[in-house]
């Protein structure tokens, strides 16, 4: 029984690769602050893509601007949500940064789809963000198995 609870103390903490998720989600918030992209909500540029009759308009632009910038700043605030309850080691952080994880590639996989689809329609060249969606799969492939596999995260979430 002590050879238990010894062995479940050594892997108790924010270290390893959780101590490695730490420092990548600060960066990666740090990067999705930086990267929100405001100047399309400016008058011009928005009149530009949502007005009838414009070059660049699409009946989907204006739902498209909306979701996009709905998810950015959901996005920010979910991995701010994720870095304190990671640092105050709340038992459903695993599960919420899983879900997060999934609903991450979700939101990319739509932005890419409806993106494609209204810039092709209006002739306008966008390229793909190919890397947000590997991002978007080595979260998933990385992450979601360590939080539901590790040790440490089992012995370190548990209040």
């Amino acid at each position: 029984m002590s050879d238990a609870s010894n062995n479940s103390k050594c892997y108790e903490g924010l270290r390893g690769w959780l101590l490695l998720w730490l420092v990548l989600s600060c960066f990666v918030l740090i990067r999705y602050i930086a990267d929100c992209d405001l100047h399309m909500l400016s008058e011009d540029a928005w009149n530009s893509l949502t007005t009838s009759g414009t070059e660049h308009y699409h009946p989907l632009s204006k739902p498209l601007l909306v979701f996009e910038y709905f998810g950015q700043f959901a996005q920010i605030i979910a991995v701010t949500i994720l870095i304190i309850l990671c640092f105050r080691k709340r038992r459903f952080f695993p599960k919420i940064a899983i879900t997060f994880y999934l609903a991450n590639i979700v939101f990319i996989l739509v932005d890419t789809f409806g993106t494609l689809l209204a810039s092709s329609a209006v002739k306008m060249q966008i390229s793909p963000p190919w890397s947000e969606l590997v991002k978007g799969f080595v979260g998933i492939f990385i992450w979601i198995p360590c939080f539901l596999k590790s040790r440490r995260v089992k012995a370190t979430f548990v209040s």
